[in-house]
């Protein structure tokens, strides 16, 4: 995932900013949008954080936590 201010290369930082508004806003084609996604193109950095921090503690509560799998899993269909 590249950060919009990727300081290794702000042109590709700020290029990547103006995709993830551009996408919010409609303003990209399908085909634009299909060939970053085979790419692995991450349109909300936050809520990709979020999700990785999310399986992070499902992975811990499995294995730390004795019975915790039922709450997980009834949390995992609720949110994703």
């Amino acid at each position: 995932m590249v950060p919009n201010r990727y300081k290794a290369d702000k042109i590709l930082g700020k290029w990547v900013s103006h995709l993830r508004e551009y996408y919010a806003n409609n303003q990209l084609s399908d085909e634009r949008v299909a060939a970053l996604e085979a790419v692995g193109f991450v349109w909300n950095p936050h809520e990709r954080r979020w999700l990785d921090s999310y399986h992070r503690l499902v992975e811990y509560k499995q294995k730390y936590v004795p019975y915790f799998g039922v709450f997980v899993r009834v949390c995992h269909d609720v949110l994703v």
